[in-house]
């Protein structure tokens, strides 16, 4: 499935995006962005909470055992098949961000998150809650269901609040605070995903993260970069995407996202895409002035 809030899908290029995800068997889910806490309460990022108008959908369904949702800047590596295992195992998987209690995670700490889990469910969280990233919510049906229970009257509670009355800024800190009150294990997702920084000054990647049992990376820092190379090859179709097996396939992701180390090419992409975001920074910052 391919959760989308455009009614038309785009064509890039030649490339029809619609076609290939019917060619490939991808089922296409409109949904209207309904979830959004206006600008009142956050400056940027006002898309985060698609993810719940994502699993309001999923809990009205019954043609599903096992779901994973994940950010269109993660890229499978290996087969699902010991992550669904898990799902089904466990009820959800949680994917640890090991953040200390005074790191500000999109300007809210994790003691921020429990003054703000006690304000949205009328009820304390025995402990300062663990912080599990957005880019992945894996469920069983039944999970989704509870999650969706637990989430509802919450979504009401922040939308309700006055500006900085709770500090929830994005769909992390908010399903955390979720995870906690269903009693979630942290980090039961950390064997199969795993954020990695390829940022010129934020690196956290080595040759074991190339060669681990991981089926899925959340590659955040190669959006302009290694996807964008990744989507040229998809859209030739004798390109190494289509003529590579599965295990060629991820030593070549890896190449292409620079993983473990980037070539001086991709250096200089990624200096020229960092230059490109300043640049529209200060120009947005000088037509607001």
């Amino acid at each position: 499935m391919f959760f989308t809030n455009l009614e038309t899908l785009p064509k890039i290029g030649t490339f029809d995006i619609a076609e290939f995800f019917s060619r490939i068997g991808v089922e296409v889910i409109t949904l209207r962005t309904v979830r959004r806490l206006g600008s009142a309460k956050v400056k940027t990022w006002n898309n985060q909470f698609f993810i719940l108008d994502i699993i309001e959908h999923l809990a009205s369904r019954t043609d599903f055992e096992t779901v994973m949702v994940l950010d269109a800047d993660c890229v499978w590596v290996r087969s699902p098949d010991a992550m669904v295992f898990d799902v089904r195992r466990r009820g959800i998987l949680s994917l640890s961000q090991p953040y200390p209690e005074s790191f500000a995670i999109n300007g809210v700490t994790r003691p921020d998150m429990m003054r703000a889990a006690a304000l949205l469910a009328g009820r304390p969280l025995p402990c300062v809650p663990h912080y599990s990233g957005g880019e992945l919510f894996a469920a069983t049906a039944a999970r989704v269901k509870d999650v969706w229970r637990t989430a509802e009257p919450m979504w009401q509670r922040l939308l309700d609040a006055a500006p900085g009355e709770i500090t929830v800024t994005e769909e992390g800190q908010f399903l955390s605070i979720i995870y906690e009150f269903l009693d979630v294990p942290v980090g039961t997702a950390d064997p199969h995903c795993r954020r990695l920084w390829t940022a010129l000054r934020l690196n956290n990647v080595s040759m074991e993260d190339k060669d681990s049992s991981r089926c899925v990376w959340h590659l955040p820092m190669e959006k302009k970069t290694g996807f964008a190379d990744l989507f040229r090859a998809i859209g030739q179709n004798d390109s190494w995407v289509w003529t590579t097996d599965p295990d060629g396939l991820r030593e070549i992701i890896a190449k292409t996202m620079g993983i473990p180390r980037r070539s001086g090419k991709q250096w200089l992409m990624q200096v020229a895409a960092r230059a490109e975001f300043y640049r529209e920074k200060l120009d947005k910052r000088a037509r607001t002035s």
